[in-house]
């Protein structure tokens, strides 16, 4: 069975109105995914941690990630889905970039992450 580790981080910033584009971003990568990868020899943290690792110029440790939701796709195949949500700072990507709310359409977001999104848009 192979199961895939995915990632959503968000960025939310109280200081502005919750209609601004500027509230609540996410994160995606270069082709517009969910930061993901294989967990395969390495535990299911060290996964995360070098998922975090590659898109973030931020300590692994001070994100507080959560487990948020798990599917299966198929007879062999599953996805583990966590997020965290941390303070928007300015270079915080090594690649990739937040984009707000109001593009998640454009993004093609499946409902599956598109759920976890709007939990982490409602709490603060």
């Amino acid at each position: 069975m192979r199961v895939r580790a995915t990632l959503i981080v968000a960025q939310q910033d109280l200081k502005s109105s919750w209609q601004s584009d500027d509230y609540f971003r996410f994160f995606l990568t270069e082709d517009y995914r969910f930061p993901s990868s294989l967990i395969s020899t390495k535990s299911e943290n060290d996964t995360v941690k070098e998922i975090f690792e590659k898109y973030f110029n931020v300590y692994f440790d001070w994100a507080n990630i959560d487990l948020s939701d798990f599917r299966r796709i198929s007879i062999e195949d599953c996805e583990v889905l966590y997020s965290c949500k941390i303070p928007p700072m300015l270079g915080v990507e090594k690649s990739g970039e937040f984009i707000p709310m109001s593009k998640k359409d454009e993004a093609n977001i499946e409902e599956f992450y598109g759920r976890t999104i709007q939990r982490l848009f409602r709490s603060f």
